[in-house]
């Protein structure tokens, strides 16, 4: 009877190792994918997001015009490089060409310590709040703060770009190639 315990062990061990080796294997691929950028072709990002200001923000309204959505926390020390770098980037193109939307993965940040944030910034970005349940960032796989998801005219994804290294050229690089 123990024998056969231990061959059971045994093979459900394995069994589980190698169920978590696909998994894990499965993972990396995705987010190499989703990493990674590619064509504008990948796929379209259709959203309908609430602002502070309880507007409704849908993609479909702003056909024609570049979207940059970008996913920060106002304490984060990257997130205070980067957010210099778009309003400066924000600053360089007609509202015309480009949507900046911004969301906070900090649901705890108070209307006024965002406005504030964007004020101090000089910009006139669209806020966001993510929930608790974090409903918007799961839904483009956002595991890190900054990230920046670059949208063409046609709402098809180009480009997705985590942290502040090489912020400003990348991003700049990024829209000015769509528009």
């Amino acid at each position: 009877m123990k024998r056969k315990s231990s061959k059971l062990i045994i093979i459900l061990t394995i069994a589980f190792t190698g169920i978590f080796f696909v998994s894990f294997l499965g993972f990396v691929a995705v987010n190499e994918l989703t990493n990674t950028g590619g064509n504008s072709n990948s796929y379209k990002i259709d959203f309908a997001y609430i602002d502070i200001e309880d507007n409704l923000i849908n993609s479909s309204e702003h056909k024609g015009k570049v979207i940059a959505l970008y996913f920060f926390t106002i304490t984060c020390p990257p997130c205070k490089i980067s957010s210099q770098h778009l309003a400066n980037i924000e600053d360089d193109y007609q509202s015309s060409q480009l949507l900046i939307i911004t969301i906070s993965l900090n649901f705890e940040d108070s209307n006024g310590d965002l406005y504030n944030w964007r004020n101090d910034l000089d910009a006139s970005w669209i806020i966001v709040r993510d929930n608790i349940n974090r409903d918007y960032s799961s839904q483009l796989d956002i595991a890190y703060t900054p990230t920046i998801i670059i949208i063409d005219q046609n709402s098809n994804f180009v480009n997705k770009k985590v942290g502040s290294d090489n912020f400003d050229t990348n991003v700049r690089s990024e829209i000015e190639s769509l528009i």
